[in-house]
């Protein structure tokens, strides 16, 4: 299943992208099914019985990342007597980027356990 027109008028305004200009609905879909999460009963994602559960925090710090990137030439100019500051929304961009992966779901990673197998010093010795 796809990600929810809710879920995606919810990114858009956690990106700060009021109209579809830059993000369509098709592209923050796109970003939002890339964090796909198990679901409340513990179903995964590749579960017939999952129940789609994104993580929008994740899919914001990704776009928050690449506005940054697009920002990253911008540079500070006097002119005159006025400064205009453009390198502020890199910054700023950076920030959102921070503060969207800081509040994204915290991953999980299975580990299995293998047998130690000793071995032999005298096996080392020439």
């Amino acid at each position: 299943m796809a990600a929810t027109e809710l879920e995606v008028s919810r990114l858009r305004r956690m990106v700060a992208e009021p109209t579809a200009t830059t993000y369509s609905d098709v592209s923050l879909r796109e970003y939002i099914e890339r964090f796909s999460l198990m679901d409340s009963d513990g179903n995964d994602p590749t579960e017939i019985n999952w129940t789609p559960t994104y993580d929008l925090n994740a899919a914001a710090a990704e776009i928050w990342q690449e506005k940054a990137g697009l920002l990253a030439a911008n540079y500070d100019v006097t002119v005159d007597t006025s400064t205009f500051n453009r390198s502020q929304a890199h910054d700023n961009a950076q920030k959102m980027a921070r503060y969207y992966a800081a509040r994204r779901s915290m991953g999980m990673i299975e580990l299995q356990a293998e047998p130690h197998v000793a071995t032999d010093p005298l096996d080392d010795e020439v």
